[in-house]
């Protein structure tokens, strides 16, 4: 039932019209002046307003043009999704006409029957029910928007393609629950990024989100890292050591490379997630914990599975909430989103001064298929910023398969320390003392950059090539 406000000063006029409406089976509010349509107004929400353009304005003043302008205005202002019906006397349709400039919907000439009043207060509100749903549809879009959390702005996730949108409206709904949830994926899609916003969007968002990568670890050593030791538990624990899910308590913890986790282990992470209790290495009495648990894979578990190199038991119970993270491939329309974004963050952490991308140079990063997707184009954002001496990155300057951009801004080679036919190594030398140079020997960092998994293989490269940090 719609709720419709009737504004005319004609006693008889306003009254034959409401009961017309109301025998549709509307709600009717009547005002016989500005000044009562103005409390209804600022009171009521309202679907529908029928005013006529002559109203007795405030303080008994002569009727003119603009209190029917203002009504249109204040129903406008303080009902968005409100429409605006006006009535106005034959042979003026010059109000007409500026009514409709005003915001009104449409209008009637006095006099008119009351199948004509059905007939545009149905259009009418059919109109309105249209300007709800857009205004509902845009605020649940900029709530979502809003409300997915960055703790940084290196963790934002980018993009407005319709699988991104789907994947932030299923974080956002992830978020509010406490089950357990399965992040589905390529490598290189952002996985950790949803973790992330997942746990920050939730009402653990005040506590400790603690990741762990199962694949970083040998199998003899992972039931440690999970779930900690008491000491004199096996040779060197000399101490007491809480688990990952006891350093979680309380909030979330990321299980990253869940397919890695060695078969012997699943049945204790299982107990986990089924009894909320853990039992440190070396000890009889289990402790219960309160942790939230996000899983991420870019296997088939399902396959898995099947093969048996994965329990069923455990998928089921991991796979309460499947989110899926599609591949660059799949959203190539974010591109220059993410191009720009990442311009941003290695401007910042280079002091460079990059200022934009020509068309080409975009032209050529949509065309790519990006295998290893966004972080493999993040990768070659970073050393494109790195390399780039000028404002504008153009297609030549973008480091693709060739670890050192040919040419900087000024047309001078970048290798011409480096003849030509000079090995692999050579060239991989100069790019990790570049990279650690321009990281000011931050290792952490450079390994990221380059796409080295794990800083330990930076050290041995340091090491093989005799790279030496300059003096500061």
């Amino acid at each position: 039932m719609s709720k419709i406000l009737i504004v005319d000063d004609e006693g008889v006029h306003r009254r034959g019209t409401a009961l017309t409406l109301s025998k549709m089976g509307h709600n009717i509010i009547e005002a016989k002046d500005e000044t009562e349509a103005a409390a209804i107004i600022n009171s009521e929400s309202l679907d529908l307003v029928i005013t006529d353009m002559l109203m007795p304005p405030k303080d008994g003043l002569p009727e003119d043009m603009e209190s029917g302008l203002r009504i249109i205005n204040m129903a406008k202002t303080l009902n968005p999704s409100a429409v605006v019906v006006v009535m106005t006397a034959h042979g003026s349709i010059e109000n007409a006409v500026q009514a409709m400039r005003a915001g009104a919907f449409d209008y009637l000439t006095k006099p008119f029957s009351a199948n004509e009043l059905k007939v545009k207060a149905k259009k009418a509100l059919e109109q309105q029910q249209l300007i709800s749903e857009n205004l509902r549809l845009s605020e649940e879009n900029n709530y979502l928007k809003n409300s997915i959390y960055d703790p940084s702005e290196s963790d934002k996730i980018v993009g407005q393609s319709e699988s991104m949108k789907k994947l932030m409206e299923n974080i956002y709904v992830a978020a509010q629950s406490q089950s357990t949830v399965l992040i589905r994926g390529e490598s290189g899609t952002g996985k950790e990024l949803v973790a992330k916003a997942i746990h920050y969007n939730s009402p653990r968002r005040d506590k400790v989100l603690v990741p762990l990568n199962c694949a970083a670890f040998p199998s003899e050593l992972i039931e440690d890292e999970l779930f900690g030791h008491r000491k004199g538990a096996f040779s060197g624990a000399t101490g007491d050591r809480k688990g990952a899910f006891e350093e979680a308590d309380g909030g979330t913890i990321f299980l990253d490379e869940i397919g890695e986790m060695p078969l012997k282990m699943q049945p204790r992470l299982l107990r986990v997630l089924e009894q909320k209790e853990v039992k440190r290495i070396g000890d009889n009495i289990a402790e219960k914990v309160d942790v939230r648990v996000l899983a991420a894979t870019n296997k088939d578990l399902e396959d898995a599975v099947s093969k048996n190199k994965f329990r069923g038991d455990l998928f089921e119970r991991l796979n309460v909430i499947s989110i899926f993270v599609p591949p660059l491939r799949e959203r190539k329309e974010d591109i220059p989103l993410l191009v720009e974004h990442f311009i941003q963050k290695f401007n910042k952490e280079t002091s460079k001064r990059i200022e934009g991308v020509s068309k080409n140079a975009i032209k050529a990063l949509m065309e790519r298929n990006w295998p290893r997707n966004v972080r493999e184009l993040k990768n070659v954002i970073e050393r494109t910023v790195i390399f780039k001496e000028g404002k504008i990155i153009q297609e030549k300057d973008l480091c693709f398969s060739d670890p050192i951009p040919q040419n900087n801004e000024s047309g001078t080679a970048m290798t011409a320390s480096l003849p030509v036919g000079s090995s692999l190594e050579d060239m991989e030398k100069v790019l990790i003392e570049k990279t650690l140079n321009a990281n000011d020997w931050n290792k952490t960092r450079t390994a990221e950059q380059l796409g080295i998994k794990h800083p330990k293989t930076l050290l041995d490269k340091i090491k093989k090539y005799d790279i030496k940090q300059p003096d500061s």
